[in-house]
């Protein structure tokens, strides 16, 4: 996160991150960034994120990683008429 922060041309793109709680994204929001407050079960959410994004970077633990795949195909899937990379 701190690469594409300190990146030269970093004011001319707007990062999103999605958190579990309003304490996390207060402490993101503090750095400059964007927050959206929920759970990657949230399908209409990552749809709604997703749409608005040109990448996408998916940080998970170990243990959330297949359901973070099946999740990534389905965004993907939807959004199909658009290209958007999945990291």
């Amino acid at each position: 996160m701190s690469r594409l922060l300190e990146h030269p041309e970093s004011k001319s793109f707007e990062i999103t991150a999605l958190v579990r709680s309003a304490e996390k994204a207060a402490k993101i929001e503090s750095l400059g960034i964007k927050t959206a407050v929920g759970s990657y079960s949230d399908l209409h959410q990552l749809e709604a994120l997703t749409s608005e994004a040109d990448v996408v970077f998916s940080i998970v633990r170990d243990s959330e990683v297949r359901i973070v795949q099946l999740l990534s195909y389905h965004v993907v899937s939807v959004l199909d008429s658009r290209p958007i990379a999945m990291i």
